[in-house]
């Protein structure tokens, strides 16, 4: 192997490295968008700031759920219009936006299957405290679950 093809392998190597690390360590950053589309629901279309927007979704009441080793979260518990239902789905919202933009698939969720719905958004999104990391996340998965 030639000088210069070896210096073109090593630089290669260490530019895939350094690319890597780079990476790795903006990994979070990449991963989780709280602020894509939009990060607090407040600052949502009408109809996608609060349930109380909707009639089908009036009947509900503001969740904290608070924790003195990790950031407070927030969200809403939604009941079926017509009773309380012994059934309930908890929903984390997907990456990206905030849960007042999921105000379609709990109209959804409560028409079709008459349940209610527990709405929590993790640690970063909407009106939450903290920043989302993989760890956090399922931390606050397990958290909100506890809740229930």
């Amino acid at each position: 192997m030639s000088d210069y093809l070896k210096k073109f392998v090593v630089c290669g190597v260490g530019a895939s490295l350094l690319f890597a690390g780079v990476m790795w360590k903006i990994q979070d950053n990449l991963m989780y968008l709280p602020q894509v589309p939009v990060q607090d629901q407040d600052d949502n279309p009408p109809r996608y700031r609060s349930p109380e927007e909707r009639p089908l979704l009036r009947h509900y009441k503001n969740v904290t759920i608070e924790g003195a080793d990790r950031p407070t979260l927030k969200g809403w518990f939604i009941r079926a219009p017509n009773n309380l239902s012994t059934r309930t789905i908890v929903f984390m919202h997907e990456n990206a936006g905030n849960i007042g933009l999921r105000m379609d698939y709990f109209e959804k969720l409560i028409e079709s299957l008459d349940v209610n719905i527990l709405t929590i958004a993790y640690r970063g999104f909407s009106q939450s405290e903290g920043t989302p990391t993989e760890q956090g996340i399922k931390q606050d998965g397990l958290d909100i679950m506890k809740w229930v």
